[in-house]
């Protein structure tokens, strides 16, 4: 029973910081136009999520 506990909670701890991992990172920020000139491509996948920054699809502002 002790070595169950022990098991699941290292199993839950890894689960839990494999989930704070940014994974596919640039994936929306090849959406826009001035992809090459973006630097913090993380922060605007964020952005891109939370819907706070979207894009026209013809490219316009």
């Amino acid at each position: 029973m002790r070595n169950l506990k022990r098991t699941l909670s290292l199993v839950l701890a890894a689960l839990m910081l494999m989930s704070m991992m940014v994974v596919g990172a640039g994936a929306a920020s090849k959406d826009f136009t001035d992809s090459d000139e973006i630097q913090h491509k993380e922060a605007v996948e964020v952005m891109v999520a939370l819907n706070v920054v979207s894009g026209k699809d013809d490219g316009s502002y």
